[in-house]
């Protein structure tokens, strides 16, 4: 009568550890994969990351860190045709060169607002709320990249519920085959990641649900 095993292999067992060839081809196919949706990916981003408010005069401009250069002239810009009486910059690390970038094009010094502790979307919407309500702020105008707007509108939705919030973008978003040369494409593809890890961490405060 023969035995039943009833454990694990023996000691004497051989493993078949992964060959390093089949490592290599795994390798190279999650990387191909990876290649072959940025196209896909690009294309969506349009429909997918960009949020779009009809704007109007408004009680502040929050210009939001990570593009100093370009999301700060649309404000300038907005400011000059009076869309709103205060600028707040917003971001740590950026929020110095917005200022000024603004003084340097005329905005007055009384105009412009810093808060320079925000890390992320979800502190900029947090403490900007901040700054806005204690000024009474009742609607607000948000300044961001084209592929930002649907994030950054849903945090400061959820951060002031009570206010008129509207989104701005600093350019619209490029053409398809423009798109894939842009030098902002890894923040484009990265926003897609963010989006999705904003839904779970930061629930409570983002409502990207309540995005038009």
């Amino acid at each position: 009568m023969i035995a039943a095993r009833t454990g694990g292999p023996g000691r004497g067992a051989r493993r078949h550890p992964l060959r390093p060839r089949a490592v290599w081809w795994l390798v190279a196919g999650v990387l191909l994969a990876m290649v072959a949706a940025v196209p896909t990916l690009m294309a969506l981003a349009p429909s997918v990351l960009v949020a779009e408010t009809a704007l109007s005069p408004a009680d502040a401009l929050v210009v939001l860190g990570g593009d100093p250069q370009s999301r700060t002239d649309r404000a300038i810009a907005l400011y000059r045709d009076g869309l709103a009486e205060t600028v707040i910059v917003s971001g740590q690390g950026d929020c110095g060169e917005m200022a000024e970038r603004l003084l340097a094009a005329g905005v007055p010094a009384d105009v412009v607002v810093t808060e320079c502790g925000s890390r992320n979307t979800a502190e900029n919407a947090a403490l900007s709320a901040e700054i806005l309500r204690d000024s009474q702020a009742r609607s607000v105008i948000v300044v961001t990249s084209w592929f930002h707007t649907r994030r950054a509108l849903g945090c400061f939705i959820g951060a002031v519920p009570d206010m008129r919030v509207m989104v701005d973008s600093a350019q619209p978003p490029p053409g398809f085959m423009q798109s894939l040369a842009s030098p902002d494409r890894a923040m484009v593809l990265a926003e897609f990641a963010k989006s999705l890890w904003y839904r779970v961490a930061h629930r409570g405060l983002c409502r990207p649900e309540e995005v038009p």
